[in-house]
């Protein structure tokens, strides 16, 4: 994935100022940055749910102008709030999501199957969403966002309505997924989130991209790199 001199404005307030980024295939990319730096809303640039007023995003030479169902096609997304269907149980939900990424017959319960079980639901698949928690609701939208195996699996936020053991559990399924060739491009607040899920790192503030990051071991280093720059670009 390119993006290049990506620009955006609401209201003549200037939210992302050209950012410039390279996303390498197989890669955990983590984008860091406080509260209102604009980090989701380079994601929804790159989904076109919001459209920049300057810039190209281009997904295997493909922009979303030129080839939107195509490029849409690669992308499974995560928000951090995710919108389910309360009154459809989890095999519904996943059977609704295969159905609109027209994944094949022969092969949607299968891969539906295997999500529930992957995913720790197959013990709730005839229980109404509504009855669930946050948690489950979130893993179930992670689910969802990979039904049709995108090659680029975007989220917002992705950890934080888990516990500790369903933590683990999606820190692994994240680096997984990337190993399997696929492109994981994740937003956080969170420098150990960062530090612990992510090859490479880019820190956005006030909607710039300061500085990336390859992946650093010593969290205490990488701690103390970020907030240094942090704290000199925020004085």
């Amino acid at each position: 994935m390119n993006i290049e001199n990506v620009s955006f404005k609401y209201k003549d307030k200037l939210i992302l100022e050209s950012i410039n980024l390279k996303i390498e295939k197989g890669k955990v990319y983590g984008l860091l940055g406080p509260n209102g730096a604009g980090k989701s809303t380079l994601l929804k640039c790159i989904l076109g749910i919001v459209k920049p007023y300057e810039g190209k995003i281009t997904v295997k030479g493909e922009t979303l102008e030129s080839e939107r169902s195509s490029y849409l096609k690669y992308i499974g997304y995560v928000p951090d709030a995710p919108f389910i269907y309360h009154y459809l149980t989890p095999r519904e939900y996943l059977e609704f999501v295969a159905d609109l990424q027209e994944v094949p017959y022969e092969i949607k319960n299968d891969r539906i199957d295997l999500l529930l079980s992957q995913f720790k639901l197959k013990d709730n698949e005839n229980d109404m969403i509504s009855t669930f928690s946050f948690g489950m609701k979130h893993k179930l939208s992670v689910a969802g966002a990979i039904v049709h195996e995108p090659e680029i699996l975007i989220l917002d936020e992705p950890l934080g309505a888990f516990d500790p053991p369903t933590t683990k559990m999606m820190k692994s399924f994240l680096k997984r997924y990337a190993e399997q060739g696929n492109t994981v491009i994740m937003s956080t607040h969170l420098v150990n989130i960062a530090q612990q899920l992510c090859d490479k790192v880019g820190i956005l503030i006030n909607g710039t991209l300061v500085k990336e990051y390859n992946h650093l071991t010593d969290i205490k280093d990488f701690e103390d790199l970020i907030i240094r720059d942090m704290d000199t670009i925020l004085k």
